[in-house]
């Protein structure tokens, strides 16, 4: 089972402890999602939660556009979708490593983990679509 890492509350994670976390290449497909985030004008904000250690969040104005966390066996992004919204992101047709957790209420939460180039693609497309998503 993976085990979610970074969980020094003292400062925030930096490329260096993201790298030395997970290895180079899965830190090499990071880099490659953190460069799609810069070509849409996003970056990640790192906030640290007690009961999960440190999350990123990608932001749009006030919108969550996903959570990132790091993870022994990659790194993850989570989205949360509305009935409005996922069957969008149905459109886009992602299913590689994609993991639909079970509904909270009426939100619908998905989980894609970056294992190769193919993933890091559909995370930012994932991404700019939820970006544009009302």
């Amino acid at each position: 089972m993976s085990q979610q890492l970074l969980h020094d509350s003292v400062d925030a994670p930096n490329e260096a402890q993201i790298a030395d976390a997970l290895g180079e290449k899965l830190f090499k497909l990071y880099e490659k999602f953190i460069a799609g985030l810069s070509e849409l004008n996003l970056e990640i904000s790192w906030y640290f939660y007690k009961d999960g250690g440190w999350l990123g969040k990608i932001m749009k104005g006030k919108k969550n556009l996903a959570f990132v966390s790091i993870w022994d066996d990659g790194v993850k992004i989570t989205q949360f979708y509305g009935a409005k919204t996922i069957d969008g992101f149905d459109g886009l047709n992602i299913s590689e490593n994609l993991e639909r957790l079970p509904a909270i209420g009426k939100i619908l939460p998905l989980r894609l983990t970056l294992v190769n180039d193919e993933a890091v693609i559909n995370a930012i497309k994932a991404i700019e679509y939820k970006g544009g998503a009302k």
